[in-house]
């Protein structure tokens, strides 16, 4: 290739792996100025095909480390081929976390819908990732690395429960104001994530609400006997899609895999980086019990989680939609249209507006949407059949997330 002029060289870049462009690029000192001038143009060109591409800086995936990394370099390049792994991880077969055969409020599905439900879980852990990603652009700052190495030691946990006396006698007791360097939970990016939520339209929050609670569901499929013995099962669930929700694929595979495909570090055994990873999942987890704690306890500061921001979003949507349905068939015009939230209409359900979220829903409209999306409009005729009860996946899940809001 010394002798290909540099836009043919160029083209074939465009398609190649980072680090396939790396090895290229070391070749010879031809090839590392052609490839170096246009790295941002390559990279611009391989994040544009991506799942949900970031539009800014995005957080590395690296172990108790998340740096920011800089929009249009290979290395940003080479993390999100790094998520593209990690969803692969999480979503296959191999990790039998998720399943796509029977999933609940769907019934069986054939190979095609499993590749639909397959995609759009995928596009609801890249958003997680976007979300995360919020950390590493202005006006938040990036947390140092010496905040992150302070992970399983038990400074953060015991600085957040020693908040709820008022003689804290932990050796790790912090000052107030340790939530601001805490990367974990990330109180400063915590306000603008929520505003991000906000911002979405209908369809993506039922795509992000379904995939954050089809990881709770896996979470308690691993359970086993504790969903029976352990009284906080439910409650560490829903922390876990918090999680999920904050630290998008990084969590999720450490927590479900381990380090995955992406294997282990030079000198180290495939079980020993596995237990590693899957460790530093448990203590992030760990964190969010803490931080639940905190909130039921009422102690000054404590945020509410994301998911409540999610499902209270999805409220005013799906209140906004009923309005319309309302002023729709008043004006007499019954022909059903897109409205403003770009979904069907359909019959008002008629609830009482005094409802809670497990009731409100009767037949969960997040649910009909998501269906529609992997069954398609005349599809899951067997989910359809079910009765409302067998609607609500986990109920105690929801009741948990109405004492985070």
């Amino acid at each position: 290739m010394d002798t290909f002029p540099p836009e043919v060289i160029l083209a074939v870049v465009e398609r190649m792996d980072i680090r396939s462009t790396r090895n290229l690029r070391a070749t010879n000192r031809r090839m590392h100025k052609i490839i170096s001038s246009y790295e941002y143009s390559i990279c611009r060109a391989r994040i544009a095909s991506f799942t949900l591409p970031p539009a800014g800086d995005v957080l590395s995936s690296e172990y108790r480390l998340r740096r920011p990394l800089r929009y249009g370099t290979f290395e940003m390049v080479e993390e999100l081929e790094r998520r593209e792994r990690q969803c692969d991880d999480v979503l296959g077969d191999a990790a039998r976390f998720v399943n796509f055969t029977t999933p609940p409020g769907l019934g069986p599905l054939d190979l095609a819908q499993q590749a639909r439900m397959r995609a759009l879980l995928r596009q609801g852990l890249m958003r997680c990732n976007q979300l995360a990603d919020i950390a590493a652009n202005p006006p938040c700052a990036a947390a140092a690395p010496k905040w992150y190495r302070l992970l399983g030691i038990g400074f953060y946990e015991d600085a957040m429960a020693s908040r709820l006396s008022p003689s804290p006698s932990s050796s790790y007791y912090s000052p107030a104001g340790f939530r601001d360097v805490d990367p974990y939970t990330n109180y400063p990016a915590r306000p603008l994530q929520r505003a991000y939520i906000r911002s979405l339209p209908l369809l993506d929050l039922a795509i992000l609400y379904v995939c954050v609670n089809a990881m709770g569901l896996g979470y308690l499929s691993r359970a086993g006997a504790a969903v029976v013995t352990d009284p906080e099962v439910y409650e560490r669930a829903m922390v876990f899609e918090e999680c999920v929700l904050r630290h998008g694929t990084w969590f999720a595979r450490a927590a479900v895999c381990g380090a995955g495909s992406d294997g282990a570090e030079e000198g180290e055994g495939a079980k020993a980086a596995d237990a590693r990873w899957k460790t530093m999942a448990q203590h992030i987890q760990d964190l969010g019990m803490v931080e639940l704690e905190n909130y039921e306890h009422g102690v000054e500061g404590t945020l509410p989680a994301l998911k409540s921001g999610l499902l209270q979003r999805f409220k005013e949507l799906e209140d906004l939609r009923h309005l319309h349905q309302r002023n729709h068939h008043r004006d007499g015009d019954g022909d059903d249209e897109k409205n403003d939230y770009g979904v069907p209409d359909g019959e008002d359900g008629g609830q009482a507006e005094d409802e809670g979220w497990a009731s409100r829903f009767g037949v969960p409209y997040i649910f009909q949407l998501y269906r529609d999306m992997v069954c398609g409009p005349d599809g899951g005729k067997e989910a359809e059949d079910m009765n409302e009860d067998e609607y609500e996946p986990i109920p105690t899940l929801v009741r948990v997330d109405e004492v985070m809001e």
